[in-house]
């Protein structure tokens, strides 16, 4: 999957094939055909994968969140997007590809943007239980812009991502320390 995430960040899906995932990857192409028979097959694996990735994070991160302190929260937060990256390059890239009839695939992305939405507005309550729906609802939209701006500006900046790092989760930890 490594490879695939790489070859998807680095260029079109549709440049992408499968003779370049097996050679990246060090696999034999009958191999990979075996176990991913179309490419579609491994966008739509890469998609799941993001999907749990995300959830997997969410849920560290609402759990530290009722035991740590508001700048602790945020700065893991932050961490744990950041160790997405890959995935949400190679996300990007594929939600761009694909025709928006394609079902499967259309679902596999809305169910990421639903995790990020969710994933953020659990964070928010764990942090502060007594903030509204549509004030979580807001500053779910807020940081979900906020960490998507972030994702792309590290993935230029990759040699000073942990400067970025430390920044953003300052900025957010301000954020979320504000009464709504």
């Amino acid at each position: 999957m490594a490879a695939a995430l790489e070859l998807f960040a680095e260029r079109e899906y549709s440049a992408v094939t499968m003779t370049e995932i097996a050679e990246r990857s060090g696999t034999a192409i009958g191999s990979l055909y075996r176990f991913f028979p179309t490419k579609e097959h491994v966008a739509d694996t890469i998609l799941e994968r993001f999907g749990d990735a995300i959830d997997e994070a969410f849920e560290s991160c609402v759990v530290h969140a009722r035991e740590q302190s508001v700048e602790q929260t945020a700065t893991e937060l932050v961490q744990r997007i950041v160790a997405l990256g890959p995935y949400r390059a190679a996300g990007s890239a594929l939600a761009d590809a694909f025709d928006r009839t394609d079902e499967p695939t259309m679902a596999a992305i809305e169910r990421i943007r639903s995790s990020m939405r969710n994933g953020i507005a659990s964070v928010l309550h764990a942090i502060d239980p007594n903030l509204s729906d549509s004030n979580i609802e807001a500053r779910s939209l807020a940081v979900l812009a906020l960490l998507k701006g972030a994702g792309a500006i590290m993935q230029r900046h990759a040699d000073r991502q942990s400067l970025l790092e430390t920044e953003l989760a300052h900025m957010l930890a301000l954020y979320l320390a504000q009464p709504a």
